[in-house]
Formats: structure tokens, C-alpha cells, sequence
């Protein structure tokens, strides 16, 4: 069991307000955080563990939270990460909102700012770190209260590293390629590192826009994206984007082709992209490629009926390519 006590430096946005929290040993003087003792227990076990039910039955049941839900999110969780888990509380603060109101409140020092729930005047906001085997991962959640007792009232999983680099070690390799002029992968590694700070329902990070602002400067998006695709003059690229991969760090594409093609066939023209976009020096550190093909009638921003697949370093397949008619 682990008890909250106040910290006294309140960060303030208007009117609300994040206060931080010390996590210690349980002490007297602080009955009304036993209940939510327990909770952050139960849910520190339950990710450890991998307990989907555990985590579902504590959501407030207006949200009506599956366990199937939870489920998913545990096994992205551990595949991302793999067992044994460590997992032990990062932050916690107390957020209050007088009026109740949906608001975006500025804690840990501007690192990050978290938004209320509406319809509270008082809530927490918990970040668990999860180290394991291979990566490290957080678990953001709101405890909110209900009736006498407290629930959950979000919970968000994401990755915080990525083959052992945090986005601060990607977004330092980034500037260093810009320092030697190497300005396409430069954009490619402040990109990945942006990627573990995009915004979300939940909570924003403040170093997200320094970031964006930094890449746009350096080159802008379509300039980077002209440069890919005159490495692919055979194909007519519908969607370009980058790629956390597992092997490494990699691109996303979308081709267009003028007729289906069979699984076979979309490995040949996906080996025939991923060589000639290691054509290019610099390209060749990318690990890998989801490559997808898309027919004239399909939303680029998405894999098509034919679905996508993943070349690898490594990976030989094919000569030729699909004509751009």
C-alpha cells in the first residue's frame, strides 16, 4: 500500500489547478486516500499481471469499459514490451476544477498538461511506468469518484521507448543529422520522436510543438516527401508516412495499382520499393517498410482490400515494378 500526501506547490491554469503528489509510505493523517490506496494498488498488480478483469471492474460503469477492451490493450502492452513487467507509480497529481469545466491544466513543471473531467471538481491523474524485458512503456489513467469509493475514469498505454531510444534520444539524433547537413533524415528521426508525443484526448505534451516547429523548419513535409517519392518513379504513391517498427525504425507507403494483386505479387513490388528506397545512403538505415497497394477508388489514408505487409533488412524480393500509367 502507498499513500499520497500533498505536496504544497500547486500549478495553476486559470481555474484549475494540478497539484503534485509524493508517493511514500502509508502514514496517519490521511484516512481519505486509504480507498484510493487500493486502487492504485490493484491496478499496479493487475498491470503487472496482466488482469484485465481486475482493471475492467473498476472503471466507473458509465463508461462501461469491457474486459475484452482491457484485454487488448494488455496484450499490445506485453508484446510491445515483454514480461516479466516491472511497474511502479511515475506520477500522480490531484487535479481541481471549481467549476467543474473540461479544462487543459499545465503539471510537472509544463512537461505535460492534462485536461479534467468535465462534471468534477476534484479527480487524480496517475501515470504508471512499465519496464519491460525489451522496452519501457506508461499507462496514463484518472481516478475519479464514485459515490463513496473511487474508479477509473481513463486509461491510455503507450510506448515510451523504442529498441531502447526515448523520443529524447531520437529528437538529439535528428539535430545531429541536421548538423551535417543530412536534412531527409533528419526530418525521419525528429519525426519518430514526435510520434511519442502526439496530443491526445487525454493529455498533451508541451514539447510537441517545439518539436513539430523545429521539423517544419529544417524541411518542410512536402519537400521530404518529394525526396522519397523521386526514389519511385515506377509507382504512383498515394500515402507516405514513417513507421515505429519492431525491428528498427521504418516508412509507412500506399501504391496505387490498376488491378488486385495476390499476396505474392504485392511482396515482389514491396521488395522492388524497399530496394530502391535504400538506393539512397542515407535510407539505408531504415529497418523496414509497410508497403500496401491500393486500387483507384480507395482512401489513401488507410490499408486498401488488399491489406499491406512488412519488408525487412534483409529482404530480397523482386525486380521491375508496377508501370504508373
Amino acid at each position: 500500500m502507498v499513500c499520497f500526501p500533498w505536496n504544497s506547490k500547486a500549478e495553476t491554469s486559470q481555474q484549475a489547478t494540478c497539484l503534485p503528489l509524493q508517493p511514500s509510505g502509508l502514514s496517519e493523517g490521511f484516512p481519505q486516500l486509504e480507498e484510493l490506496n487500493h486502487l492504485v494498488s490493484t491496478l499496479t498488480e493487475a498491470v503487472r499481471m496482466g488482469h484485465a478483469k481486475s482493471i475492467a471492474d473498476r472503471f466507473h460503469p458509465r463508461l462501461k469499459i469491457s474486459q475484452a477492451s482491457v484485454q487488448d490493450i494488455l496484450t499490445k502492452l506485453s508484446y510491445s514490451l515483454k514480461g516479466p513487467l516491472e511497474v511502479s507509480i511515475y506520477r500522480l497529481w490531484s487535479l481541481e476544477s471549481p467549476e467543474e469545466r473540461s479544462l487543459l491544466v499545465p503539471c510537472a513543471d509544463g512537461e505535460i498538461s492534462i485536461y479534467t473531467h468535465y462534471g468534477y471538481s476534484q479527480h487524480y491523474a496517475l501515470i504508471l511506468q512499465i519496464l519491460g524485458q525489451k522496452e519501457l512503456g506508461r499507462i496514463f489513467t484518472t481516478i475519479v469518484p464514485q459515490r463513496s469509493t473511487w474508479a477509473l475514469g481513463s486509461f491510455h498505454y503507450q510506448t515510451w521507448t523504442h529498441n531502447g531510444k526515448s523520443w529524447k534520444e531520437l529528437w538529439e539524433e535528428g539535430q545531429e543529422h541536421f548538423k551535417r547537413k543530412d536534412a531527409l533524415m533528419a526530418y525521419l528521426k525528429v519525426d519518430w520522436a514526435k510520434k511519442f508525443l502526439l496530443p491526445n484526448p487525454y493529455f498533451s505534451y508541451e514539447a510537441f510543438e517545439q518539436v513539430q516547429m523545429f521539423q517544419n523548419s529544417m524541411l518542410p513535409q512536402t519537400l521530404w516527401e518529394k525526396q522519397v517519392k523521386t526514389l519511385l518513379p515506377q509507382w504512383k504513391v498515394r500515402y507516405l508516412g514513417t513507421l515505429l517498427a519492431e525491428e528498427d525504425l521504418g516508412l509507412v507507403l500506399r501504391l496505387e495499382a490498376h488491378a488486385e494483386l495476390n499476396s505474392y505479387e504485392m511482396r515482389v513490388e514491396c521488395g522492388k520499393v524497399w530496394t530502391a528506397l535504400r538506393s539512397r545512403p542515407e535510407l539505408r538505415q531504415l529497418g523496414g517498410l509497410r508497403c500496401g497497394f491500393l486500387l483507384n477508388r480507395e482512401d489513401g489514408t488507410a490499408d486498401g482490400s488488399m491489406g499491406s505487409l512488412y519488408i525487412k533488412e534483409g529482404s530480397t524480393e523482386g525486380k521491375g515494378g508496377l508501370p504508373n500509367g
